[in-house]
């Protein structure tokens, strides 16, 4: 909960709603790619507690602007804003990528290859196969080093 010498920016729990809902996202997912509880999440969404720096750092990691988000109240990445169209599109490019390799991702893994996709795509170059196979490679390398 908020402390007394704490302060929440105004309008940040629903700027991370909305990222959230930007994504696609059920808080319990939102949470778990951001290595906090659900229940954390929700209170980060509702106003009633602050985010830490992890979580803040793990958001950053994502891809949003910080800066912008405190200050602003926009989503915002290095260069636009969050696109939910442009975000799907880069989900069915991974998904069909991992069809075509035959791969079984992880939800992480999975989280990693739509979001370089997307970032790609924001960036209006295409995803090429290299790339995706070297995404992959550090998502399966991350996911074995935590196990």
């Amino acid at each position: 909960m908020v402390s007394e010498n704490q302060t929440i920016p105004p309008r940040l729990g629903n700027l991370l709603k909305e990222i959230r809902n930007s994504l696609g996202l059920k808080q319990a997912e939102m949470a778990a790619k951001l290595g906090v509880s659900g229940a954390s999440q929700s209170y980060y969404e509702n106003n009633l507690s602050v985010p830490d720096a992890h979580y803040l750092t793990a958001l950053s990691d994502m891809g949003f602007d910080l800066s912008s988000l405190m200050s602003h109240g926009k989503i915002k990445t290095s260069t636009n804003e969050i696109n939910p169209s442009l975000m799907r599109q880069a989900h069915t490019q991974a998904m069909n990528w991992l069809a075509q390799e035959g791969l079984i991702p992880s939800e992480e893994s999975l989280w990693e290859l739509a979001t370089a996709t997307y970032y790609d795509l924001l960036n209006e170059r295409a995803t090429s196969r290299d790339r995706m196979r070297v995404v992959w490679d550090k998502a399966k390398q991350k996911a074995n080093e935590s196990n």
